[in-house]
């Protein structure tokens, strides 16, 4: 990722003013200001930058941290596992954006993305090994059209 795009989106964050790390963040006066160890800082920089690289995402890393201390947590009680938070978008659409998300469980989130059956844009975007719980016509057929070449591949393998 490109360091000087980066370098517009800390926000107003404490730098460092001299030496080898000038106008890096001051990860020390930022860890003491969230209340966050040093491993938890790495942690969150490194969430941010993963939603940071979606397109037209314009979330600083400034906003990310107020909204952790807003939801209160952590930056290790964010994550994929079971009882973890996700920074989620409401209606899961658009950018990432400070109005346009909010912290919540990993359980929450999984429910409110809209669903595909196998690749098939039925309903909207695609997340094809998650369990289908949808039982419209089209997707009834998606799903025997999928078995049914999934037989066949098993059959002609063998």
């Amino acid at each position: 990722m490109n360091g000087k795009k980066l370098m517009g989106f800390y926000g107003d964050l404490p730098r460092c003013e001299d030496g080898m790390n000038r106008n890096r963040i001051d990860r020390k006066l930022v860890a003491e200001k969230y209340g966050f160890t040093f491993k938890e800082l790495i942690k969150s920089y490194l969430n941010w930058q993963h939603i940071f690289r979606i397109e037209d995402s314009n979330l600083t890393y400034k906003q990310y941290l107020d909204k952790l201390k807003e939801a209160g947590l952590t930056p290790s009680e964010v994550g994929c596992k079971r009882g973890q938070y996700q920074l989620s978008r409401y209606n899961d659409v658009g950018p990432y954006t400070n109005e346009s998300c909010r912290f919540i469980t990993r359980e929450i989130n999984r429910s409110e993305q809209k669903h595909v059956v196998r690749g098939q844009k039925n309903h909207g975007t695609t997340w094809g090994y998650l369990k289908h719980k949808c039982r419209c016509e089209a997707c009834k057929s998606a799903m025997s059209n999928y078995r049914q070449r999934r037989k066949t591949r098993i059959i002609n393998y063998l």
